[in-house]
């Protein structure tokens, strides 16, 4: 069994939310997207791949899969039915995470904060069914020699995907809110378990877009940005985006020394391989839907 753990680029943003009372607004007003999931990633997906000969493909699915930050998550727990919209508790640890320094400001305002919980639960609902249960991992690769009969790369290096039967979606360890314990409820990673064993261990590429990314390499050898493990060195850096699904919340659990990590069902329904960590230089892009 191969497991994968990403640590990925976090990133934060606010939301605006109307109290029950029309007369006043609980939230700070923001031009963010109202607590909706963060479903694009701006300048770091640019849709299309370069060669030498000039652009040649597009990422069909720029923009469709999102990061796993602890805000992304936190909005799947209460998509997949994790929580009762009861439970205080869920509502008040949802806006820590989402909305740290209102949160910091009005929380200990005992009655306040009854109107900021009724404004959150309110717009919780509101917007259910905005928030996206779809989710990428992008990790490390390594190629192999071209394979002329075959017309593809190898993955090497102990790279290829073998019986892989769960995903480690996450890597969350920073700090939330200026706190790095766990959130109560809300796990910081997920452990996603397939519904059956993945393989994947080489892709087709034509001879000419081969080349063309053989020369690139060989004249600038690619290396692993700031996040990744650089623990190893590399015969032809790429990178494969991982586009998942999470279908079902089975529980909390917790694997040895490390954090809570929510176990979930899910499948894969597609591999990108890019050139570059961010999703630029597409060369193969696989679905199995």
């Amino acid at each position: 069994m191969k497991h994968i753990l990403l640590f990925l680029f976090l990133i934060t943003w606010s939301f605006s939310v109307v109290a029950e009372e029309p007369e006043e607004n609980i939230f700070p007003s923001s031009d963010a997207m109202p607590i909706s999931a963060d479903k694009g990633d701006g300048a770091l997906n640019s849709g299309v791949t370069s060669t030498l000969e000039g652009t040649v493909a597009e990422d069909k699915y720029a923009g469709q899969y999102q990061r796993a930050t602890v805000q992304n998550l936190s909005k799947l727990y209460w998509m997949k039915n994790k929580f009762d919209f009861a439970d205080d508790d869920a509502i008040d640890k949802f806006v820590f995470i989402n909305e740290c320094e209102f949160y910091k400001k009005n929380y200990r305002d005992d009655f306040k904060w009854a109107k900021v919980r009724r404004a959150a639960r309110s717009m919780i609902k509101e917007y259910l069914p905005t928030y996206s249960d779809k989710f990428k991992i992008i990790v490390p690769i390594d190629l192999g020699r071209y394979d002329i009969e075959k017309g593809g790369f190898p993955l090497i290096g102990n790279t290829a995907f073998e019986d892989l039967r769960r995903v480690q979606i996450g890597g969350n360890y920073h700090y939330v809110c200026d706190d790095g314990s766990e959130i109560d409820g809300y796990p910081r990673n997920i452990s996603l378990i397939l519904h059956a064993p993945f393989n994947y261990n080489f892709f087709n590429l034509d001879e000419h877009l081969a080349q063309g990314y053989i020369l690139r390499n060989n004249d600038t050898r690619a290396e692993l940005p700031p996040g990744f493990s650089n623990n190893k060195s590399y015969n032809r850096l790429a990178f494969a985006r991982f586009r998942l699904h999470v279908i079902d919340y089975q529980e909390d659990v917790k694997e040895g020394a490390d954090l809570l990590s929510a176990l979930m069902f899910g499948k894969i329904e597609g591999i990108d391989i890019f050139e570059n960590a961010n999703e630029t230089g597409l060369l193969s892009s696989t679905s199995f839907k």
